[in-house]
């Protein structure tokens, strides 16, 4: 199993690469309106999606495909609702192998038709099938040629851990970190690597959007138990089992806790920050992904005085509120 450090070092060899910027930044820069309504709470913002794939899920795509490569693999399957799919396009450009990323029709169109800008090349072929991730993963399950590289599994999480290291170097004073679970590969590279630093103190909240409950159910029950119905307005969240090593390694943290985010809440954010995109003429830049939202809406409901940072996992080109319509 790759460590926590060399994931951090084969991340950072490709930070230029990958265009990667991340930043911390206070929340009312992304978020005024919001902020203005939480009123005091000290809450920055990690922006993880500053980079050409638009997403964190670089950081795990290149982890998993270096472990894949070095195995002698030559064409990986990529199930994902997007992100993933963008951060493996560029890792297979970047080792020259062959990749068939897997993406339902409810994917971003952006998000589809952008992998071949990422990479232009024969050896990249796009399947789109089915209306959810569960489906595209079935498909990929099917197939004889080529290995899988889960969106949450284990080849991915010690490179999903790597945010920790830029959370906690940008902002040292971080006692929360707020992010959204799906399949809780983000949430279980997080809880390792603040392990691996003897950084237990430090919380880890997880804002699971209604419908998508597949991590307080396993949690609650000991084992994988399926979501009750996934939402698809959410993006990437709307998964209907959590992985297993997700589960095992947030079932044994002593500083995680599930935070189930009310519709309501989120829709409330939506309008808001649909509002000060248009107040402040930001419409033609990308907007934080539902994904995102989802973990900026849990703080209607953490209102104690931490030094908290909320993870923005991921970009779309398209105003929040289209996204309801998917």
């Amino acid at each position: 199993m790759i460590t926590g450090n060399e994931a951090l070092r084969i991340v950072n060899s490709y930070r230029t690469q990958v265009e990667d910027a991340s930043r911390i930044e206070a929340l009312q820069h992304e978020f005024p309106s919001y902020a203005r309504l939480l009123g005091d709470k000290a809450v920055q913002l990690f922006r993880a999606d500053l980079n050409k794939t638009g997403a964190f899920k670089w950081r795990g795509a290149i982890i998993g495909t270096t472990q894949l490569v070095e195995q002698g693999v030559e064409h990986i399957l990529v199930p994902s609702a997007g992100n993933h799919a963008r951060g493996a396009v560029w890792a297979a450009s970047e080792f020259g192998v062959f990749v068939t990323p897997v993406v339902p029709t409810t994917a971003p169109e952006q998000k589809k038709e952008g992998l071949r800008e990422l990479w232009d090349d024969p050896r990249l072929t796009i399947k789109v099938t089915g209306q959810s991730f569960n489906d595209s993963l079935a498909w990929a399950e099917q197939q004889t040629d080529g290995k899988i590289l889960h969106p949450f599994g284990e080849l991915v999480i010690p490179g999903q851990g790597t945010v920790v290291d830029d959370i906690l170097r940008l902002h040292p004073e971080t006692e929360e970190i707020i992010l959204a679970i799906g399949g809780g590969g983000l949430a279980a590279g997080v809880l390792r690597r603040l392990q691996e630093l003897g950084r237990t103190d430090i919380k880890v909240i997880a804002a699971e959007a209604e419908g998508s409950n597949s991590a307080r159910k396993s949690l609650a029950a000991g084992e994988l138990q399926p979501a009750d119905a996934p939402n698809l307005r959410y993006g990437g969240s709307a998964v209907r089992t959590m992985g297993r090593q997700a589960l095992d390694i947030i079932s044994g943290s002593n500083n995680f806790s599930v935070l189930p985010v009310p519709e309501q809440d989120v829709d409330e954010l939506i309008e808001l920050y649909a509002n000060d995109r248009r107040e402040d003429h930001r419409e033609a830049w990308p907007n934080l992904e539902p994904t995102s939202l989802v973990a900026v809406a849990a703080l209607r409901q953490q209102m104690r005085n931490r030094n908290t940072v909320v993870v923005a996992t991921g970009h779309n080109d398209v105003l929040p509120q289209l996204a309801l319509a998917a």
